[in-house]
């Protein structure tokens, strides 16, 4: 069984330039093989948040990862990642969080959008994103 340290190195081995982002079915089974899954949760918001080129999929097996855990504190991780580092991807999980309309959640997803609304120096890119979605 592979450490966390040893998944996310392995998260970073997959990364090839210009390519959709795939990993192997080794690695994937670690991840499913990791006794406490959600500790990968942050570090994989974290990852996606640092390669905003990649094509991680639509959604691709590590927003289907991390989805996982909607409702056991998935949802706080990734407006937390989102805040720090929008990218077209996790603006994307975040209105898939959005979608589900859980009251708890969208003033505070609202909120996160209102605030990159006003940033000039947002990603012109994420603010077309943000602009053409329905929040």
């Amino acid at each position: 069984m592979l450490t966390r340290d040893e998944i996310l190195v392995a998260l970073q081995d997959a990364l090839i330039e210009d390519q959709e982002f795939e990993l192997s079915d080794e690695i994937m089974a670690a991840m499913e093989a990791y006794p406490h899954p959600f500790e990968l949760v942050g570090p994989i918001l974290e990852f996606i948040s640092k390669h905003p080129e990649v094509d991680f999929g639509s959604p691709g097996y590590l927003v289907h990862f991390v989805e996982r855990f909607y409702h056991q504190g998935y949802e706080d991780l990734l407006i937390e990642a989102v805040g720090k580092r929008p990218t077209l991807h996790n603006i994307w999980m975040l209105h898939r969080c959005y979608n589900d309309n859980d009251p708890a959640l969208v003033p505070q997803i609202q909120d996160l959008v209102r605030g990159f609304k006003k940033d000039k120096t947002l990603d012109s890119q994420v603010r077309t994103m943000i602009e053409d979605l329905t929040w």
